[in-house]
């Protein structure tokens, strides 16, 4: 408590009387006096009172570290009126296991556990704990690129990726020293095919090397084309379907997806997805362009032949393959002796073993599926029919609508044999 005296001065005014003397003497006036009167004192009290700690904490910029990581304590005080602040600290220092501690309060991790230090202050105790780990370490990395063979002009992306002693991985962002050979290299590790060659581009990182070799090969272009077809001669109502087939200047070849302007000739007609159907008798062709190239396929339509109905002739029949070279396939009805009879199991024709035997399960003219065969109950190139005089009986066929002979003894007979090769 504080006292304050406040005073108050008072004035004392003295008042002396005068007198007037003469001639002879006079009794003198008794003078007049004026007592002080006292003037009481006021005291006025101010009180303060000091904020109170009620609490304490401690802090540290990091409470996780890695063996040989510091980081420094700090106390903060915390008063009832709720303000704090932070407060001088003066450490007890100490060596655990996990970390130290000096007197200015500096923490040292010194190996992987954990360890709790406490102070006290102003009556109050708080308390911090630190983990410490071993630190992670790089172990290998990787060089990786989109790919490493490329074409001329064509550019990839180069990356790095680091593993760990935690048996984890990570992308590491990458910066590459620019370089100019078959492949060129920017700052930013863009790889860009130059000319045909080989280059190999090395990387270091945490002491680590790696490298990654990049493979340039001139652009592989189409050198020519080619338009095919499964047959292109036709006869009037036949389908075939055009296919296109590129060249390539590697050596290699393939099929192009094909999509054909529809068209519709005097001899033809063509589709969309390039299917061809023979119209009436006649040669047009047709042209297609890609890739700079182009081609051409030539379609002869034929009118199929109409063999008359006749009876049994008895003059030989022979039978001529419907390909190309209209290969002979033997006699029908000679004898089975002849050379050339399709009876004679020792010759040409009528061995099961030869290739131009009908009866030969084997071979284009006898195999069930075969385009030239007359056992094939689909084709429209089966043999054709004709006498010595080249007078012509329709085709050897098991097909009705493959311009089917009409002789009936024949027809008997090739059931026989399409049953027994089948």
């Amino acid at each position: 408590m504080i006292r304050y005296p406040v005073r108050r001065l008072i004035g004392i005014i003295v008042i002396a009387g005068t007198c007037a003397c003469g001639g002879g003497s006079s009794p003198t006036a008794p003078s007049a006096t004026t007592t002080p009167t006292a003037t009481p004192t006021t005291t006025t009290t101010i009180t303060t009172t000091s904020p109170i700690i009620t609490s304490i904490s401690l802090s540290a910029g990091k409470t996780s570290l890695q063996i040989g990581e510091t980081t420094t304590l700090t106390l903060t005080t915390s008063y009832n009126n709720g303000t704090s602040a932070s407060a001088p600290l003066t450490c007890t220092p100490k060596t655990e296991p996990a970390a130290s501690i000096t007197a200015t309060c500096t923490v040292t991790a010194l190996a992987a556990g954990a360890t709790t230090y406490t102070h006290t202050h102003a009556g109050h105790t708080a308390s911090i704990s630190f983990t410490v780990t071993v630190p992670v370490s790089v172990t290998s990395i990787s060089m990786n690129a989109g790919k490493t063979t490329l074409q001329v002009g064509e550019t990839t992306t180069i990356t790095l990726t680091a593993f760990y002693s935690n048996a984890t991985s990570a992308s590491i962002p990458l910066t590459c020293t620019p370089y100019t050979g078959s492949v060129s290299i920017t700052a930013s590790c863009t790889a860009t095919a130059v000319t045909a060659g080989t280059t190999t581009y090395i990387g270091t990182y945490s002491g680590h090397t790696d490298s990654i070799t990049f493979t340039v090969t001139a652009p592989v272009s189409v050198t020519s084309i080619s338009l095919n077809a499964g047959k292109t001669t036709l006869e009037v109502g036949e389908t075939t379907t055009v296919t296109l087939t590129a060249f390539y200047s590697d050596g290699t070849s393939a099929s192009v997806p094909l999509t054909c302007t529809p068209y519709s000739g005097s001899s033809f007609s063509m589709t969309a997805s390039c299917t061809v159907t023979g119209l009436a008798a006649g040669t047009n062709s047709y042209t297609r362009s890609y890739a700079g190239y182009t081609d051409s396929i030539t379609f002869t339509v034929t009118v199929p032949y109409s063999p008359p109905v006749v009876s049994y002739p008895t003059t030989e029949l022979r039978i001529y393959a419907a390909n190309a070279s209209q290969t002979y396939l033997g006699c029908i009805n000679c004898s089975q002796y002849a050379s050339d009879s399709v009876a004679n199991t020792y010759g040409s024709y009528g061995s099961r073993y030869s290739s131009t035997s009908i009866l030969n399960r084997y071979s284009q003219f006898g195999g069930r599926y075969s385009t030239y065969s007359p056992c094939n109950p689909y084709t429209q190139s089966a043999p054709r029919i004709y006498d010595g005089a080249w007078n012509y009986y329709g085709r050897l066929t098991v097909n009705p609508y493959g311009g089917q002979t009409s002789i009936s003894v024949v027809l008997a007979w090739l059931a026989g044999v399409c049953a027994a090769t089948t």
